[in-house]
Protein backbone atom coordinates (compact mmCIF):
# COMPACT_ATOMS: atom_id res chain seq x y z
CA UNK A 1 0.00 0.00 0.00
CA UNK A 2 1.42 3.40 -0.92
CA UNK A 3 2.05 6.04 1.73
CA UNK A 4 -0.45 8.39 0.06
CA UNK A 5 -3.20 5.78 0.13
CA UNK A 6 -2.43 4.91 3.74
CA UNK A 7 -2.53 8.60 4.76
CA UNK A 8 -5.81 9.08 2.88
CA UNK A 9 -7.40 6.12 4.65
CA UNK A 10 -6.31 7.36 8.07
CA UNK A 11 -7.58 10.88 7.33
CA UNK A 12 -10.94 9.60 6.08
CA UNK A 13 -11.47 7.61 9.28
CA UNK A 14 -10.52 10.58 11.44
CA UNK A 15 -12.67 13.02 9.49
CA UNK A 16 -15.68 10.70 9.50
CA UNK A 17 -15.94 11.22 13.26
CA UNK A 18 -15.76 15.01 13.02
CA UNK A 19 -19.44 15.29 12.15
CA UNK A 20 -20.61 13.15 15.05
CA UNK A 21 -21.93 15.11 17.99
CA UNK A 22 -21.58 13.39 21.33
CA UNK A 23 -22.70 16.44 23.26
CA UNK A 24 -25.82 16.02 25.32
CA UNK A 25 -28.43 18.68 25.99
CA UNK A 26 -27.77 20.74 29.12
CA UNK A 27 -30.44 21.89 31.56
CA UNK A 28 -30.44 23.79 34.81
CA UNK A 29 -31.86 22.13 37.89
CA UNK A 30 -32.02 23.25 41.49
CA UNK A 31 -32.06 21.57 44.88
CA UNK A 32 -32.58 23.68 48.01
CA UNK A 33 -31.62 26.85 46.10
CA UNK A 34 -28.39 25.25 44.80
CA UNK A 35 -28.13 25.47 41.01
CA UNK A 36 -26.59 22.73 38.85
CA UNK A 37 -25.92 22.48 35.12
CA UNK A 38 -26.51 18.90 34.07
CA UNK A 39 -26.26 16.97 30.86
CA UNK A 40 -29.41 15.03 30.07
CA UNK A 41 -29.04 11.36 29.12
CA UNK A 42 -32.49 10.29 27.92
CA UNK A 43 -31.87 7.58 25.32
CA UNK A 44 -30.72 4.05 26.08
CA UNK A 45 -27.36 4.72 24.41
CA UNK A 46 -26.82 7.97 26.33
CA UNK A 47 -27.76 6.37 29.64
CA UNK A 48 -25.48 3.39 28.96
CA UNK A 49 -22.45 5.61 28.26
CA UNK A 50 -23.15 8.13 31.01
CA UNK A 51 -19.95 9.70 32.30
CA UNK A 52 -17.71 6.85 31.15
CA UNK A 53 -14.14 7.66 30.12
CA UNK A 54 -14.22 11.21 31.47
CA UNK A 55 -11.45 12.36 33.76
CA UNK A 56 -13.14 15.39 35.33
CA UNK A 57 -16.47 17.04 36.01
CA UNK A 58 -16.82 20.77 36.63
CA UNK A 59 -18.09 22.03 39.97
CA UNK A 60 -21.90 22.31 40.01
CA UNK A 61 -22.10 20.11 36.91
CA UNK A 62 -23.43 16.60 36.57
CA UNK A 63 -25.56 14.21 34.57
CA UNK A 64 -29.29 13.61 34.82
CA UNK A 65 -30.49 10.23 33.60
CA UNK A 66 -34.11 10.29 32.42
CA UNK A 67 -36.10 7.08 32.15
CA UNK A 68 -39.46 6.64 30.37
CA UNK A 69 -41.27 5.65 33.58
CA UNK A 70 -40.62 4.95 37.23
CA UNK A 71 -38.83 1.64 37.70
CA UNK A 72 -36.21 0.02 39.89
CA UNK A 73 -32.84 1.29 38.67
CA UNK A 74 -29.25 0.20 39.08
CA UNK A 75 -26.00 1.95 38.28
CA UNK A 76 -22.37 0.89 38.28
CA UNK A 77 -19.10 2.64 37.45
CA UNK A 78 -17.61 0.64 34.59
CA UNK A 79 -15.02 2.83 32.80
CA UNK A 80 -15.99 5.79 35.00
CA UNK A 81 -12.97 7.49 36.55
CA UNK A 82 -14.69 10.32 38.43
CA UNK A 83 -15.80 9.72 42.04
CA UNK A 84 -19.54 10.37 42.02
CA UNK A 85 -22.57 10.58 44.27
CA UNK A 86 -25.87 9.37 42.86
CA UNK A 87 -29.40 10.40 43.79
CA UNK A 88 -32.38 8.32 42.74
CA UNK A 89 -35.32 10.67 42.15
CA UNK A 90 -39.07 10.08 41.78
CA UNK A 91 -41.28 11.47 39.00
CA UNK A 92 -42.28 14.39 41.22
CA UNK A 93 -38.65 15.31 41.93
CA UNK A 94 -38.33 13.86 45.43
CA UNK A 95 -34.89 12.45 46.27
CA UNK A 96 -35.48 8.83 47.29
CA UNK A 97 -31.92 7.70 47.96
CA UNK A 98 -28.36 9.05 47.82
CA UNK A 99 -25.32 6.80 47.46
CA UNK A 100 -21.60 7.32 46.89
CA UNK A 101 -20.05 5.46 43.97
CA UNK A 102 -16.44 4.31 43.60
CA UNK A 103 -14.57 4.86 40.33
CA UNK A 104 -14.31 1.75 38.13
CA UNK A 105 -16.44 -0.35 40.54
CA UNK A 106 -18.68 -2.65 38.50
CA UNK A 107 -20.84 -3.66 41.48
CA UNK A 108 -24.44 -2.60 40.74
CA UNK A 109 -26.03 -0.12 43.14
CA UNK A 110 -29.79 -0.71 43.15
CA UNK A 111 -32.50 1.78 43.96
CA UNK A 112 -34.58 0.85 47.00
CA UNK A 113 -37.70 2.28 45.37
CA UNK A 114 -38.89 2.90 41.85
CA UNK A 115 -37.38 6.07 40.40
CA UNK A 116 -37.77 8.04 37.17
CA UNK A 117 -34.49 9.96 37.33
CA UNK A 118 -30.95 9.47 38.55
CA UNK A 119 -28.61 12.39 39.17
CA UNK A 120 -24.83 12.03 39.27
CA UNK A 121 -22.75 14.81 40.81
CA UNK A 122 -19.14 14.91 42.02
CA UNK A 123 -18.85 12.72 45.12
CA UNK A 124 -19.67 14.56 48.32
CA UNK A 125 -21.70 17.33 46.67
CA UNK A 126 -25.00 16.30 48.25
CA UNK A 127 -23.41 16.00 51.69
CA UNK A 128 -21.45 19.27 51.49
CA UNK A 129 -24.56 21.19 50.42
CA UNK A 130 -26.76 19.57 53.08
CA UNK A 131 -28.97 17.86 50.48
CA UNK A 132 -30.77 14.79 51.80
CA UNK A 133 -33.37 12.18 50.90
CA UNK A 134 -36.79 13.79 50.93
CA UNK A 135 -35.52 17.05 49.40
CA UNK A 136 -37.02 18.08 46.07
CA UNK A 137 -35.18 18.57 42.80
CA UNK A 138 -36.68 21.27 40.59
CA UNK A 139 -36.55 19.87 37.07
CA UNK A 140 -37.45 21.49 33.73
CA UNK A 141 -40.94 20.71 32.47
CA UNK A 142 -39.73 19.55 29.04
CA UNK A 143 -37.69 16.49 30.05
CA UNK A 144 -38.39 13.54 27.77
Amino acid sequence: MSNKLCICLVLSVLLSNCGSDDTLPMVTISINKHIFMVEVASTHEQRTKGLMFRKELKENHGMLFVFPAEQYLSFYMKNTYIPLSLAYISSDGKILQIVDLKPLDETPVYSKAQARYALELPRGTFESLNIHTGDTVTLPDNLS
